[in-house]
């Protein structure tokens, strides 16, 4: 599994790639990916974060995917003690696999932000039973993103 945070200008950058990668010119076309890409944008007190499950082998992905159905539902930012599950406008109780890239958000409340702006301790955790990670949001990025995030 992968991921990044994202943020405006890491959004931009996505609609330009889906433009010239699908060849998109007209405006009509520009507005659906920047209509499909602008949800990711964090809006204030939030933290936004895609997650790429990437399994190249076919039989090890078919395998996984329909074991972490509903993996959003397992997927935190911590700061300090507090946990804050990620949000996704995907539901997928009723899929039979999870989708291999979620759009996350975790909406930090304005003491949380400002605890995450100062040295708390701050991860990122999956307690998934099939998949555990606790990945620290530490140096560039942690600065890059108390920087980023607004109350």
């Amino acid at each position: 599994m992968s991921g990044g945070f994202e943020n405006r200008e890491t959004v931009m950058w996505q609609v330009q790639e889906m433009c010239r990668v699908e060849k998109i010119v007209d405006d009509r076309g520009r507005s659906h990916e920047l209509e499909t890409y602008n949800p990711l944008i964090p809006a204030a007190g939030e933290l936004s974060m895609t997650l790429m499950i990437e399994i190249d082998d076919k039989e090890r992905r078919d395998e996984f995917l329909p074991g972490i159905v509903c993996i959003e539902h397992h997927i935190f930012v911590s700061v300090g003690d507090e946990r804050v599950k990620a949000e996704s406008e995907i539901h997928e109780e009723d899929a039979p696999k999870a989708p291999a890239v979620h759009f996350l958000k975790f909406a930090l409340s304005p003491e949380q932000v400002e605890s995450f702006r100062g040295d708390t301790p701050a991860a990122v955790m999956v307690d998934h039973p099939l998949y555990r990670f606790d990945g620290p949001l530490t140096g560039e990025l942690r600065e890059t993103l108390c920087a980023e995030i607004v109350t």
